[in-house]
């Protein structure tokens, strides 16, 4: 490594030591209606992590990357079953899909030497397959210290990333690229770009997306659609991962889809379960009632809220505060609105819906997975809104097609 690359890391671990501690205050006080978080914040220092001997890492930073590393993780089980492996990731969504799988499931430390150290020394992995693309120099230099071989899977740059990169070469040679044993690209332009910035070409496979390789839970999509004609009695709406205001924008769009369909009901789950006071106080002050599922395992029929008595006549509202249960509640619906698209987020994926044949609608902000959206949009099986404003006059459209469901499926 160049001299100046050294100083620069040196200084970057110095920063992030200084702010270690302040990071994980503010970061529990955030997510302080996120209990499970809290409750293991040690292993964002690196300690009380479990002594495994070798192992092998698959780091997801959410549960979007868990989800899709599940059958890569277990084929990989069945490959080595006598290797310890262990699932990586940042948030309790992600830890909640790890749930399940043939690993142990931990946190990933925050950008801190020491803290990675301990990481590192507690599971002596072998090898940390990175899903999708996280780049720190930190936890590569550690990784690399402690003979740690990296490899990024379904590896993705946008063309906005490579020319910030492309602004500091030496640093990103140096620090972020020179750790990789193995760059594992989605698509042929992704290879293209990790090979501009100086990946060498023989350390670099087109492997796909193995997103399409995701393995949905049919008893669970089957149990939703079981329930579905106990809970609503016509079209269902679903909302699927949103993120903040984006729940205000699609309840404001349902209201107003309401007063022609008037047996339409919404399914709303949000990305993460400290949004639920927001969703809740926005219902209410527009005197709405609804039903909260916020136990996962469950009847979904069993649902309670504050129309839990009413029967469904009309419309009804969900809101779903689980994890782990999306196949349930994309049973329950007919149309889905995919969240992290109206917000700068840039989407989430559309292809577990597009699986059980529901057609999907994405906000204009849908940048990770654009390719997944241009197939699907090219059959017909989803539809982008190109700004906010489009949204209710589209969902309408969809929504009093007849044959909404075969055309989309």
């Amino acid at each position: 490594m160049r001299a100046c690359s050294l100083a620069a890391l040196h200084l970057y671990r110095a920063l992030m030591a200084a702010l270690n501690r302040p990071l994980v205050a503010l970061l529990c006080h955030a997510r302080r209606r996120d209990p499970p978080y809290g409750e293991r914040r040690q292993e964002l220092f690196g300690r009380g992590l479990p002594s495994l001997g070798e192992s092998v890492i698959f780091h997801g930073a959410s549960m979007g990357e868990v989800m899709a590393a599940r059958p890569l993780i277990r084929a990989f089980h069945e490959a080595h079953p006598g290797m310890p492996l262990v699932v990586s990731t940042r948030t309790t969504t992600g830890m909640a899909a790890a749930q399940g799988l043939p690993a142990t499931a931990v946190y990933l430390p925050l950008e801190s030497a020491l803290a990675l150290r301990r990481f590192f020394g507690a599971l002596r992995p072998r090898l940390m397959a990175i899903i999708d693309t996280e780049l720190w120099p930190a936890l590569f230099y550690e990784a690399r210290q402690s003979g740690c071989r990296l490899a990024l899977v379904n590896a993705r740059l946008r063309e906005k990333s490579v020319r910030g990169y492309r602004r500091i070469p030496g640093l990103t040679r140096d620090l972020l690229l020179a750790p990789l044993s193995l760059v594992m690209a989605r698509s042929e332009e992704d290879c293209r770009h990790f090979c501009s910035l100086g990946v060498p070409e023989e350390i670099i496979r087109g492997g796909g997306n193995i997103k399409f390789d995701l393995s949905p839970d049919e008893g669970r999509f089957n149990e939703g659609r079981a329930a579905k004609p106990q809970l609503f009695p016509d079209l269902v709406l679903g909302a699927l991962s949103t993120h903040g205001s984006e729940a205000e924008t699609i309840i404001a769009a349902y209201l107003a889809l309401r007063g022609s369909l008037p047996g339409l009901s919404l399914v709303l789950v949000p990305r993460h379960a400290s949004d639920l006071p927001l969703i809740t106080g926005c219902l209410r002050a527009r005197g709405e009632r609804f039903l909260l599922r916020d136990r996962a395992g469950v009847p979904l029929a069993t649902a309670a809220g504050e129309d839990a008595g009413a029967p469904p006549q009309g419309g009804r509202i969900l809101i779903g505060a689980t994890t782990g249960e999306m196949e349930r509640y994309l049973g329950l619906i007919d149309l889905a609105f995919m969240g992290g698209s109206l917000v700068d987020i840039g989407g989430h994926n559309p292809l577990e819906p597009a699986h059980f044949g529901i057609p999907t609608v994405t906000g204009p902000i849908y940048y990770n997975f654009r390719e997944e959206y241009a197939l699907l949009c090219a059959s017909g099986a989803a539809t982008a809104v190109a700004q906010a404003g489009e949204l209710e006059a589209t969902l309408r459209s969809l929504l009093k097609s007849g044959d909404l469901a075969a055309r989309g499926g």
